[in-house]
């Protein structure tokens, strides 16, 4: 549009003779670009870009943007530099880069502040959280997993991005977020990046069975499977981690869970014997022991059932059989 289209003559006379360039410039009020033509850009009033529009020559040249109001200075977008030629004319704003298309190139082309952020990746299904000391450790606690990487554990853990070579392809790729291991907790993950889910956590604690625990089939440390209920010293186990759930990348649950201890013998030595306790776990105290002070072999220390202790002196036949009396 030219300016006689739109000022009259008249008018635009006497706007000339009271420095109309200015005037005129800022009648040219930006609101959308201006239109360019072969003899140069064409000032258009309702433009948000003053090129074409009328101007002092002696203006000195500025930084320019036409971009989206907050995308100059983000991604490749740059500000360029508008001049007024000698014939009072506004320049394009030479030199700028405004938001293009967002492709597979590692950069930031719609300058929205995120790098490569096509659908495929944006909008990627989480598969799982960061939910492993590791992400603590690395700041990213509770993250969006969207694709898991070559390297085990937590480690492999990463979100989708563009790949293929030098500078970008197909939003094909995984970037791992995860670079340092963390010591191995209770979580369904293999957090140390061994490639084991919860390893050598068999020790948690100290822990007593509920009352009526029995022994799991598999697990039974008797023969015959008797006793079936867990009793004695058995009773006092040791917290254990389980996972269950388990698939290719983590567990979906895991708990410390408590064991019972295994049987150990009754000891019959002198002092340490007779302690009242069910070791072996049949559910007899101090079992094994004398139940008649004439039936013990000799040179024998046995804890008998009343609590004390027996020894047995040899004999003058020297017989295998030998009586016992109280052992100090």
């Amino acid at each position: 549009m030219s300016l006689r289209n739109t000022v009259p003559v008249g008018v635009a006379a006497a706007l000339v003779l009271l420095g109309g360039g200015v005037a005129l410039d800022a009648a040219c009020s930006p609101s959308s670009p201006a239109q360019t033509g072969d003899a140069g850009p064409v000032c258009d009033p309702d433009s948000g870009d003053p090129a074409g529009c009328p101007c002092d020559p002696s203006t000195k040249p500025s930084t320019c943007y036409t971009g989206p109001n907050g995308t100059s200075g983000k991604g490749i977008c740059t500000t360029g530099t508008r001049s007024c030629t000698p014939d009072g004319t506004f320049t394009v704003c030479a030199g700028e880069q405004t938001p293009m298309p967002e492709v597979c190139n590692y950069a930031d082309d719609d300058c929205n502040g995120i790098v490569d952020d096509l659908p495929e990746i944006a909008d990627a299904a989480v598969l799982a959280r960061c939910n492993s000391p590791a992400c603590d450790n690395a700041g990213l606690g509770d993250a969006g997993i969207t694709c898991w990487g070559p390297d085990p554990g937590i480690c492999g853990a990463g979100v989708k991005a563009c790949a293929g070579g030098p500078s970008g392809g197909t939003p094909t790729g995984c970037t791992e977020l995860i670079h340092a291991p963390a010591q191995e907790v209770c979580n369904g993950i293999d957090d140390d990046c061994n490639g084991l889910v919860d390893d050598g956590l068999d020790q948690e604690g100290p822990c007593d069975m509920p009352n009526g625990s029995m022994w799991a089939p598999d697990a039974n440390p008797f023969e015959g499977g008797t006793p079936t209920h867990v009793l004695g010293e058995c009773v006092h186990g040791n917290l254990t981690c389980v996972a269950t759930g388990c698939g290719e990348h983590g567990c979906a649950d895991a708990g410390d869970v408590c064991f019972p201890s295994q049987p150990q013998p009754e000891t019959q030595q002198f002092g340490a014997g007779c302690d009242g306790l069910d070791n072996d776990c049949n559910g007899i105290i101090d079992d094994h022991a004398c139940a008649d002070t004439d039936d013990v072999q000799f040179g024998d220390i046995y804890c008998c059932n009343d609590g004390t202790f027996y020894e047995c002196d040899t004999k003058a036949d020297e017989s295998f059989w030998t009586s016992c009396t109280l052992a100090n």
